[in-house]
């Protein structure tokens, strides 16, 4: 292959990857603004990487934890490593999480 068709074909590539990573709207920085105490369980941040991985800060009561794992997406269900499963809503610039088992809530800001 010449060096015009290589390069085409590379930039093409690298266009495909980025505009699949751009597509999810999950992708960026998340934060909470509620208090531990709303609920028994609390997300004050998560990040969810173009790669399927994530990372958050989990709050339980008092005690804060960082949790890290894979992530996927299919119509509006986020599946979290270890097959827990939400539904989600996004509207402008906030997120809001549904556990389908128990109903609960929990709604995040983009801050990037």
């Amino acid at each position: 292959m010449n060096r015009i068709g290589l390069t085409t074909v590379t930039l093409g590539t690298l266009a495909i990857a980025m505009a699949s990573g751009c597509q999810n709207k999950l992708v960026g920085s998340w934060e909470g603004s509620g208090q531990p105490s709303d609920a028994p369980l609390q997300f004050t941040s998560m990040t969810f990487a173009p790669d399927g991985t994530f990372t958050a800060e989990a709050a339980y009561a008092d005690n804060v934890r960082a949790v890290t794992g894979t992530w996927s997406s299919k119509k509006n269900m986020l599946e979290l490593e270890g097959g827990r499963t939400y539904g989600y809503s996004i509207k402008n610039d906030q997120i809001t999480f549904e556990d389908p088992e128990t109903g609960h809530e929990i709604t995040l800001q983009r801050v990037r």
